[in-house]
């Protein structure tokens, strides 16, 4: 069809407006189709349509073409035509296509996009895969440029035994964007079929050229992959040409648009010093959510009172953990009942106790800790709930050894990083103290505009070339905001383990988010049940393996943990 170096390949592009073949050829494209089937796509409809008895495969590339894209181009065009007209005269087609200014003809819409049982009862009617190789072999013989769609190995077989010059084999519809379709072929087994087909047609006639479309092949490194894995002369690109890059550009433009307004928004005095203190602790973002929880927590934590700080399951409490630490001048004491061995390790630590003559003093009036901060406090127990409630009252506790009363030096500050409902499981005088001083960290899903920021910060917390650290779209930004993120910031974190493996160096599109999003959707579902498991097994043997301690450990009734139990095997 045309002459290529040895190192390059020969690009067709099946385009449907005057538009897409001006960006064609200004992108060197080597010849253009004009196809129903692209202007099908250009009217917001999927490719399949072209297969549908709505319009005049003929009529319809022929008004579009002529008006739309020889006037614009100096490429050479081939029209799609339809080959199973009856009564058709195969050289008056060929005179009609040079006289409009064609330089050739291709077999479009096609028989290979039927079944094989529906394509063996078309040909067996005259109407099938035989019929369009023998139209384009009469096209060919009048001097014609020809290309043949196939979608089979005995299809190419047929064709190249005719004598056709230029074989196309499709993989079918391709997959990728708004209106794409479910891959059927991997990229590595669509090597292997190219590989096998292309040595086929070689070996009938060295001089047929050889080429793909469709399918799994949507970039240049995916071309790269198959080229250089099979005997290719050239790529035709339908949708991957003039449908992706179309709805991926169109898509970020406007998406970058509807954020101007949240990049342009300028903040009072206040709100810039606070957002300058928040982004030093760790915290990332800048939504109306964001700063309303800002400037109550650090109310809060100006205050110097009790008050209990909650986090959604998955939401990074580091931030919070840091804000908590830089408020106070001495040393802060992570004390956490669900990560030490009992319970009453957990006491120890806040009251202090006395051991063969040994006596250690609780971390509420050690002099060198300034801010105790209790995590997962409704996991102590009831007693000692109340007796902590009872000395934040009073302002003191009892020495370990002679009961005398201590006056507490250290404040403290509660956190419950599952839920500010964890707080209706305290004990009532506990709870009754942080009444009115409780606060929740707002989900994910809540300040939508700061999603982008913090998969940005999560991804410059990897360590990776910062060449090769992938780079979102406004379009996939859109998508990221407009899912609920139940995992809050360790969805995140999932989020971007599987971009640094998938997308290193790549741009991530609109249909990229889709995917990585359905994928980790899937890989959820897929876990739960496992991790369930883990959870109530490693509670148990934190709690000796007693069922009642290990189901109020784990905030349900005694009655779901032994159903659990059952359904786990853990009995």
């Amino acid at each position: 069809m045309l002459k290529t170096s040895h190192n390059t390949l020969i690009i067709g592009a099946a385009v449907g407006s005057g538009i897409s073949a001006l960006a064609a050829e200004d992108g060197g494209a080597d010849f253009l189709l004009a196809i129903n089937a692209a202007r099908f796509r250009n009217m917001g409809s999927p490719s399949i349509a072209c297969m549908l008895p709505t319009h005049d495969a003929n009529a319809m590339g022929v008004e579009f073409a002529v008006d739309e894209i020889l006037p614009r181009t100096r490429l050479p065009v081939l029209i799609g035509i339809n080959c199973w007209e009856p009564g058709q005269d195969h050289e008056s087609l060929a005179r009609r296509i040079a006289s409009l200014g064609f330089a050739g003809a291709v077999n479009f819409p096609s028989a290979m996009h039927f079944s094989q049982e529906m394509r063996q009862i078309l040909d067996a009617g005259g109407i099938g895969p035989k019929q369009e190789v023998f139209t384009l072999k009469q096209a060919q013989d009048f001097g014609l440029r020809t290309l043949y769609y196939c979608g089979t190995r005995g299809q190419a077989q047929f064709a190249a035994t005719a004598g056709l010059r230029n074989i196309l084999f499709n993989y079918g519809w391709n997959v990728g964007g708004a209106l794409g379709h479910a891959p059927r072929i991997s990229l590595e087994e669509s090597a292997i079929v190219a590989r096998d087909i292309g040595r086929m047609v070689k070996l009938i006639n060295p001089k047929i050229r050889f080429y793909l479309e469709g399918g799994p092949i949507l970039t240049s490194d995916d071309l790269g992959y198959v080229a250089s894995n099979a005997q290719l002369d050239g790529y035709v690109g339908g949708s991957t040409l003039d449908r992706l890059p179309f709805e991926s550009s169109v898509a970020n433009r406007i998406a970058g648009y509807k954020s101007a307004k949240t990049v342009q928004r300028r903040f009072e005095a206040e709100d810039e010093k606070l957002l300058i203190w928040a982004k030093k602790q760790g915290f990332r973002g800048q939504s109306p959510a964001l700063l309303e929880y800002l400037r109550r927590f650090r109310m809060l934590i100006q205050s110097g009172r009790l008050f209990a700080a909650a986090l959604n399951r998955g939401s990074d409490e580091a931030p919070i953990v840091a804000a908590l630490r830089s408020a106070t001048r001495k040393a802060m004491l992570l004390v956490d009942p669900g990560h030490v061995d009992t319970p009453m390790q957990a006491t120890r630590q806040l009251f202090g106790a006395t051991n063969n003559g040994v006596t250690t003093f609780g971390a509420l009036v050690r002099p060198e800790v300034g801010l105790v901060v209790l995590r997962n406090p409704h996991l102590l127990s009831a007693p000692v709930q109340r007796r902590l409630a009872t000395a934040l009252t009073i302002g003191a506790i009892p020495h370990p050894a002679t009961r005398s009363l201590q006056q507490l030096s250290a404040r403290l500050v509660l956190l419950m990083p599952n839920g500010l409902e964890n707080t209706g499981t305290l004990e009532p005088a506990l709870r009754a103290l942080v009444k009115g001083w409780s606060i929740g960290f707002p989900a994910l899903r809540e300040r939508a505009e700061d999603i982008g920021a913090v998969i940005e910060d999560a991804l410059g917390k990897v360590d990776i070339a910062k060449d090769t650290v992938p780079q979102i779209s406004a379009s996939a930004d859109q998508v990221f905001r407009g899912h609920s993120w139940p995992g809050n910031e360790q969805e995140v974190l999932q989020i971007v383990g599987a971009m640094v493996q998938n997308y290193s160096g790549k741009n991530i599109e609109q249909a990229d988010a889709r995917t990585l999003i359905a994928h980790l959707q899937l890989k959820t579902e897929a876990t739960t049940t496992s991790l369930e498991r883990q959870a109530i097994a490693d509670a148990l043997r934190r709690n000796g393996f007693h069922k009642g301690n290990t189901a109020y450990a784990l905030g349900m009734s005694r009655k779901t943990l032994y159903n659990k139990l059952r359904k786990f095997g853990l009995h």
